[in-house]
């Protein structure tokens, strides 16, 4: 089974990506899992495995949509900049949030 790109309908580009996705989650995810076993090992493991698979699943995303915007030739440095920029700032409200409700009791 090969797919031609230049006669492709569209559903060997949904394939790849989709696969590549799926690859990069695993993968990223059994990485993250060994290391933080490593550095946590008194932690129990179901938060080992959430933390590493919501982060690897977010990296995996970020890097999925980068290479689907280079190869439709949409990545400029402008457009890196600023989708860099979105990341950071999501990054750091999502900080921000779970940095405030520990602070907070429950009246």
């Amino acid at each position: 089974f090969n797919v031609d790109p230049t006669t492709d309908t569209g559903l060997g580009f949904v394939f790849f990506y989709t696969s590549l996705l799926m690859f990069l989650v695993g993968l990223g995810s059994l990485l993250m899992f060994f290391i933080q076993s490593r550095m946590h090992p008194k932690e129990p493991i179901f938060r080992i495995v959430q933390r590493s698979v919501a982060l690897s699943t977010g990296i995996s995303v970020l890097i999925v949509l980068l290479l689907l915007l280079f190869a439709k030739g949409i990545l400029h440095i402008w457009n890196f900049t600023i989708f860099l920029a979105i990341v950071v700032f999501f990054v750091l409200f999502r900080l921000s949030l779970r940095l405030g409700t520990k602070g907070k009791t429950n009246r």
